[in-house]
């Protein structure tokens, strides 16, 4: 079957309530909330369901799952949620390019695409997801092994193609493996400790106990929907299947060895974090993979040794501090800073275990909290300021602001956000629940929507220039997304971003971490005083007032006052101005008790009249204002024409289109008359033929009826006849029976006569084969003696470095090396024959015929013994001669070798084969005559190898 990845590797409703504790702060958290749904849409719905409106902010079902994957998108994420060991790998891998354009990847991911090889099955869907439990057990088992998180390889498809080629295989050939021996069951008590005590047998690569806990765990509940004693069939297909599978595995983390073990010191990597437009790597991770690739770091280290630890370097700052030569040598891998809704993806650090996040991140995480989760700054008094600037400062201690973008430790981060909690308990907490934003999706919000929404939210009395911010908020979104008015979402985003601009404000600190980390420009029309220069105010008519004295806005200082103070000075420096201008004139107005605001202002023409008629001032002014109203109502009225103009053409278009429908109408009620008509008739002809068809049966069974009366006459004169064959049948089973029993003693006796004969031949026999199996198992035992006294791994070794040592000629260099591998090859295949060999010999009921034969021991090549010679003026000494004693001669009918290392096939003997004489190996004849077609030398040894019958010895 084929496994489908969105059916298999689906995450679990248990992990996805811990993924989700990870990922919301817990005050939208509900107490209580269904997650058993195998669909985790599901189960989002219902925790949105249940927050009572607390999670709109974080959009959809959809949009909180799409988050919560790019929020678990890091390596060893399985492990620090803390999923289960036998759950199955439910996130992708993440690919990156290095700056030559090689596909890199972490080491952990390596695994998950190990599982995702996996895509056919010989099992039903329910076994299926039984062997994938227990093969994701043991992948990350190999996972936990890994060195470092931070660490990352090349990926190499082709040998992930051929893995699956043999995962593939173990499917094409399932049935034949299910035969083998060593994978075989046996039921006698049909117990639960009984079955995990052979599967540990079949699995001996499942080395840790916690893995042992959580397989026992899984195997139970296997158990208890499939019963043992009804399902030994199903226990058999599973547990041979997911053998095959982790053995194919072991092969190819053993085969690869170089891709799980610590990286290589040769080519150091270096991750870029891409944080567009910024391009940032670690200080500590670029000077650790230099040292490891043995670099000259003396003036680097010195410079980061002071740094803060998870401190960064931008990519032209490297470029500055390190050698051209260096900089090509070093694999940069580019790495994309993905960030969720709400959550920063954790990023792996040199330490193990450990993950941090941008620093940046962390303060907006930090905030979102203090302003979405806790809404903390909806239920404080202004006086309570105090303390949250405390905080700040508690904050501001962890980092160091000279040495750029940093990183920030997750460990660290939970201390902060516990403090937090415990600075927000310290605060005093208005009894009066928080108020909630209210939802106008359909009629949007408008500029004084906006302030109105900050008011009910109570936000303007600790803020009170929000409202006033709120307005320059407003224009600039709705320009910069070309609409009118905001969505109920947009204004979840812009009331937060009012918030921490008034708080950036008021505490100099928190405004100098924002522009230090470079994101500024993430708060949605927030102005930096660092990065814009304020403009000056113009007032058209007045030349801009100069206040001598330019004091800061400090925190204690509100809006409205410094309002109030500008305006004063204003009030004054226009009475100042006035005054002026009626000096000029030289007039003198006369004194009253109290001047109207209004007669200040009047202009130089409107004075030089000094009894003005204040009747027809007013009556210009109403003429003017109803002048303006009636043009305002022609314009309306034009408006309101045009609408009815379109309204009336709408309302015709209607009723053409209601009087054609109902001419439709008409013509489908007259065609269903028709089909009424019809059917009627139908009805009646219908009612014809039934009644001449039950008529028709009727005399049928009629018929029938008399056949069958017929029928049970010839019935009952057939019984008679069997009662009387029975009675015969009866008397001749006595006399059988009789017979049966003389026979049954006659054979009883001759049974006991050839059990012993058989007894004493097997007797005899045993003795032979065990005079046998014990000598062949002295001679072993000597060679295994003999095989590890001697080192033959270690001579060999020593004799190649000598020559390497001596020699300056290139070419015996590579006839040793070439030596060393093979005769190293050969060597281990020897010891893993006797091992075999004597394994075989322990098992009590195996005969001498079973016993796996002994390879050859190795010797050393023709052209190897000349260069040893040539080089060392010596001949080549025998390495454990004693295992070199073999016969001269090898009868016609006998083989050194059941394999041909040509076509790969058994041979068979009496077969023609040609044998090299410096190996020993044979091949069959036709394979090796196309061998020496392409090459003349042997397969295995590389020695010359020619065709007799091409060549045949000279006499």
């Amino acid at each position: 079957m084929f496994i489908d990845p969105v059916e298999f590797f689906m995450i679990s409703s248990t992990s996805l309530k811990k993924l989700i504790c990870h990922y919301f702060p817990k005050e939208l958290l509900p107490t209580k909330w269904e997650c058993t749904d195998k669909n985790p849409l599901k189960n989002i719905q219902n925790l949105i369901d249940a927050s009572n409106g607390k999670l709109m902010v974080y959009g959809s079902a959809r949009e909180i799952y799409d988050n919560l994957n790019l929020f678990r998108r890091f390596p060893g994420s399985h492990h620090k949620f803390q999923f289960d060991t036998t759950e199955v790998y439910t996130k992708e891998p993440i690919f990156y390019q290095s700056m030559k354009r090689i596909p890199y990847i972490y080491k952990q991911d390596y695994f998950v695409i190990l599982q995702s090889i996996i895509s056919t099955s010989p099992l039903r869907k329910f076994e299926t997801e039984f062997s994938l439990a227990t093969i994701t057990a043991y992948l990350k088992m190999k996972e936990l092994s890994l060195p470092a998180l931070n660490e990352m390889v090349p990926y190499c498809a082709v040998s992930a193609a051929l893995l699956q080629t043999g995962i593939q295989d173990i499917q094409h050939k399932f049935n034949d493996y299910l035969e083998n021996p060593l994978l075989q069951l046996e039921f006698k008590k049909h117990t639960f400790e009984e079955l995990f005590v052979q599967w540990k047998q079949i699995n001996p690569l499942f080395e840790m106990e916690s893995i042992h806990d959580s397989l026992q765990d899984l195997l139970k509940k296997f158990i208890a929907r499939n019963p043992i004693r009804d399902n030994e069939d199903v226990f058999k297909r599973v547990f041979a299947w997911s053998q095959l599978v982790v053995l194919q595995l072991d092969i190819f983390v053993r085969d690869c060895e170089t891709l799980f073990k610590p990286k290589p010191s040769t080519k150091p990597i270096v991750r870029i974090f891409d944080d567009k437009p910024n391009k940032l790597i670690m200080a500590y991770e670029l000077l650790d993979a230099m040292k490891q690739a043995q670099m000259d770091v003396s003036k680097l280290e010195e410079e980061v040794l002071e740094m803060p630890e998870l401190s960064t370097f931008t990519y032209q700052q490297v470029a500055s501090r390190i050698s051209p030569q260096d900089m090509r040598t070093i694999e940069f891998v580019i790495t994309p800073i993905t960030v969720a809704k709400y959550a920063a993806t954790p990023i792996p650090t040199i330490n193990k275990g450990e993950y941090c996040i941008l620093a940046s991140d962390f303060l907006f995480n930090l905030l979102g909290n203090m302003i979405t989760a806790k809404k903390m700054f909806q239920r404080i008094e202004p006086s309570q300021l105090n303390v949250i600037r405390e905080f700040f400062n508690f904050v501001d201690n962890h980092f160091d602001f000279t040495y750029g973008i940093q990183f920030i430790d997750l460990e660290l981060v939970e201390m902060i956000n516990s403090e937090l909690d415990t600075f927000h308990r310290m605060l005093t907490i208005s009894s009066k629940g928080p108020s909630d934003i209210r939802d106008r999706q359909q009629e949007g919000f408008t500029k004084t929507d906006l302030s109105n929404e900050l008011k009910h939210l109570k936000l303007d009395l600790i803020f009170p220039e929000i409202c006033e911010l709120s307005e320059f908020y407003f224009v600039h979104l709705t320009k910069t997304l070309k609409i009118e008015k905001l969505s109920t979402s947009d204004v979840y985003g812009i009331v937060e971003h009012l918030q921490i601009d008034c708080l950036a404000r008021r505490f100099p600190k928190l405004a100098e971490f924002i522009h230090s980390q470079l994101v500024c420009s993430r708060i949605f029309g927030y102005q930096c005083q660092k990065c814009f220069q304020p403009k000056e105010p113009k007032v058209a008519g007045v030349e801009a007032v100069e206040i001598e004295s330019k004091k800061e806005l400090t925190i204690d200082d509100s809006a409205e006052t410094m309002k109030r103070k500008i305006t004063l000075e204003f009030a004054n420096k226009v009475k100042e101005t006035l005054a002026q201008l009626s000096d000029l004139k030289n007039e003198k107005p006369k004194k009253s008790k109290k001047q109207k605001p209004s007669q200040q202002l009047v202009p130089e023409k409107v004075k030089s009249n000094p009894d003005p008629c204040q009747k027809c001032f007013r009556t210009s002014e109403y003429h003017n204002k109803t002048k303006e109203d009636f043009r305002l109502e022609k314009i309306e009225t034009k408006r309101l024409r045009k609408a009815l103009k379109e309204s009336q053409k709408e309302s015709e278009e209607k009723s053409q289109n209601i009087a054609e429908k109902d001419q439709e109408m008409l013509l489908l009620k007259e065609h269903v008359e028709s089909i009424q008509r019809e059917f009627l008739k139908y009805k009646s002809d219908m009612n014809n033929v039934n009644n001449e068809t039950i008529r028709l049966q009727t005399t049928q069974l009629l018929e029938h009826q008399q056949a069958l009366a017929q029928k049970s006459l010839e019935v009952i004169e057939q019984k008679d006849e069997i009662l009387h064959l029975k009675a015969q049948n009866q008397s001749q089973q006595t006399v059988i029976a009789q017979q049966e029993k003389s026979i049954k003693s006659l054979k009883e006796k001759s049974q006991q006569l050839e059990e012993k004969r058989s007894i004493t031949n097997n007797t005899q026999r045993l003795l032979e084969e065990t005079e046998i199996i014990h000598k062949i198992l002295v001679d072993t035992l000597k060679a295994q003696e003999i095989f590890e006294s001697e080192s033959p791994l270690n001579k060999i070794t020593v004799m190649t470095s000598r020559i390497c040592e001596t020699s300056q000629d290139p070419e015996t260099k590579s006839i040793a090396k070439r030596e060393f591998r093979y005769f190293a090859r050969q060597i281990e295949g020897y010891r893993r024959s006797l091992k075999k060999r004597i394994n075989s010999m322990k098992n009590e009921t195996i005969r001498s015929d079973d016993i796996p034969e002994l390879r050859e021991f190795p010797t050393f090549s023709d052209e190897f013994v000349k260069a040893y010679k040539d080089t060392l003026k010596k001949d080549a000494p025998l390495i454990c001669a004693p295992l070199l004693k073999l016969p001269e001669t090898i009868k016609s009918d006998e083989l050194d070798d059941k394999e041909c290392l040509v076509c790969l096939e058994d041979m068979v003997k009496n077969q023609d084969t040609v044998k090299c004489s410096t190996c020993k190996r044979q091949y069959h004849t036709t394979c090796v005559q196309k061998w020496f077609k392409i090459k003349r030398i042997c397969p295995t040894c590389n020695a010359g190898l020619l065709d007799e019958n091409e060549f045949p010895a000279l006499s």
